[in-house]
């Protein structure tokens, strides 16, 4: 009788986070192009999260209640990366969530704590399952203009065309800490684009 090899729990990850809007065969023929027009992908959240990142990387689950989507084109939670050319979003979004709503004063006010940039490698996420942010409309709209509602996948230049448009990316896999760096002065960096970064492990 012959053994039927059964898959690993790395391909049935694989598997369970697939990006069903872009084929195999689509990512594997762009990912180079992909890597070579954005060297790092870049993530903004807070200090406060640092201890647990450099425990467990940029993990999906981290994503909190309060990014509220339609996920229909999502396969799985996603961490949020963007291009070097759209740092000021990242910084604005992770400036908005460093808040808190006073009900006392009416006001929103800064929380203590601080926003901090992570980096990865372009080469270090595009071996995880990725795919469009679509917590963004503008780029769901975008994808649905595209597609039409006839077909079904996009084609790997549409792909970059909205990636690059709209300036993120999703990952669906947790990115290890040994694989990122981090930056403590986010500001600093988005109006120069260069700082330090460091190792997290």
């Amino acid at each position: 009788m012959t053994s039927v090899e059964q898959p690993s729990d790395a391909d049935r990850s694989q598997e369970s986070t697939a990006y069903t809007l872009l084929s195999k065969a689509e990512a594997a023929a762009f990912k180079d192009k992909l890597a070579a027009a954005h060297y790092y992908f870049f993530h903004f959240t807070l200090d406060t999260r640092l201890s647990s990142i450099k425990a467990s990387g940029l993990d999906p689950s981290f994503e909190g209640a309060d990014s509220q989507y339609n996920r229909t084109r999502e396969p799985a939670k996603a961490m949020r990366y963007c291009i070097r050319s759209f740092l000021d979003v990242g910084l604005s979004t992770a400036n908005t969530r460093n808040q808190y709503w006073d009900e006392r004063q009416l006001l929103w006010l800064p929380k203590p704590s601080k926003v901090i940039v992570i980096r990865t490698s372009a080469a270090s996420l595009l071996r995880r399952s990725f795919g469009l942010d679509h917590s963004f409309s503008n780029a769901d709209l975008e994808v649905s203009r595209i597609l039409g509602g006839v077909r079904q996948q996009l084609t790997a230049d549409e792909f970059i065309g909205v990636a690059t448009r709209f300036g993120a990316i999703s990952c669906y896999e947790a990115v290890p800490a040994g694989e990122l760096e981090v930056c403590l002065d986010p500001e600093g960096f988005c109006r120069s684009l260069s700082g330090v970064f460091s190792p997290l492990d």
